[in-house]
């Protein structure tokens, strides 16, 4: 195993240990997402996505879950991906 994929399977892992925080429906939302589409995403797109979880959980309940528009154009795209994928 090459350092470089070593050292995405370790970001990845704390990704998910990180959505084990907020609700059950949005753990389970972001676990998916990650396990399914991380691999796939931009290396910009992983920032994204890490920068995207420092949010409180009720904020990202409210864009992932509830639809709530996201103040944040950097989040945007990330947010309409996820919530597609959860369609």
């Amino acid at each position: 195993m090459s350092a470089c994929s070593k050292d995405a399977r370790i970001e990845k892992n704390r990704l998910v240990w990180r959505c084990r925080q907020g609700t059950r429906e949005l753990e389970i939302l972001l676990i998916r997402y990650i396990d399914s589409c991380f691999d796939s995403l931009t290396r910009t797109e992983q920032l994204t996505l890490q920068a995207l979880l420092e949010h409180s959980n009720p904020d990202l309940n409210d864009w992932l879950v509830y639809g709530a528009a996201v103040p944040d154009r950097k989040f945007s795209l990330l947010v309409q991906k996820i919530r597609a994928f959860a369609a």
